[in-house]
């Protein structure tokens, strides 16, 4: 597996050299765009608004809009110059229970820290440190906090213990997330029936989430009209319910044989 990162968690004076690697894959089925005059792959273009001229890939600078129509221009020679510790280093500046994370804070990105060796060599100080933080991040029940730098953009990143090792999640900025008091309101009175139902048709669902049965059915539908099957439904209809009466609908629901 190919890293795509490595340097240093550090922790305190303690310093652990770490590879991370990507804990997701891409998507198993890429589609081409094509043109329909004659079918072949379209390739993309880029041009200048202002002259109309084409230009090659990476043929730019980057700006900032101070005002309609008017940038500051900044060069990518600029942008590489701006040298950010958590290029080299994630140092872990907070440890905090796992619970405290919000989920939505997570950007979903997540890695696999491994440790970082040379070929055929065993760091056994580095593995020791690293072990060290696994067993404290359980013991405590724990994630560290810090930054990580890839590619010229810094987040905030979790480290957890994960299995046999440690992961790497990537969180957004406090800034990026959205307010949420024009989504959410307060909790409305419920009949006690409501509840009942409402907790009867959730127990019945506690059946046991095995991951690894879960396909992408849109990805195998795709695959299928690749190998020349037709297919032109791949999710089962669910039976419709119509009733402004809530517990109305929760009795059907708990009356209709559940299905994963």
């Amino acid at each position: 597996m190919r890293a795509v990162w490595s340097g240093v968690i550090g922790v305190g004076m303690i310093n652990i050299p770490i590879k991370i690697y990507p804990a997701v894959g891409k998507t198993p089925l890429k589609l081409s765009r094509l043109s329909r005059c004659c079918g072949s792959p379209t390739g993309n273009k880029y041009y200048c608004k202002g002259c109309g001229e084409e230009l090659d890939y990476n043929d730019w600078d980057k700006g900032f809009e101070i005002a309609k129509g008017e940038f500051v221009r900044i060069t990518q020679e600029q942008i590489d110059a701006v040298k950010l510790p958590s290029e080299e280093s994630i140092d872990l500046f907070s440890f905090v229970p796992i619970g405290v994370i919000n989920p939505v804070w997570r950007t979903g990105d997540s890695y696999y820290v491994g440790i970082a060796e040379g070929r055929g060599k065993t760091n056994k100080v580095g593995r020791k440190a690293y072990t060290l933080l696994k067993q404290v991040l359980d013991l405590k029940e724990l994630a560290g906090i810090g930054k990580l730098c890839v590619r010229g953009k810094e987040t905030l990143v979790i480290v957890e213990s994960y299995m046999l090792g440690l992961s790497l999640t990537k969180l957004y900025f406090a800034e990026q997330i959205r307010d949420d008091n024009e989504v959410f309101f307060e909790g409305v009175p419920l009949t006690e029936e409501e509840e009942k139902l409402g907790l009867e048709l959730v127990e019945r669902l506690e059946n046991g989430f095995i991951f690894e049965e879960h396909k992408d059915s849109y990805v195998e539908a795709l695959q299928r009209l690749i190998e020349g099957e037709p297919v032109t439904e791949i999710v089962e209809r669910k039976q419709e319910v119509t009733s402004d009466n809530l517990v109305a609908m929760l009795k059907q629901s708990v009356s209709v044989e559940v299905t994963a």
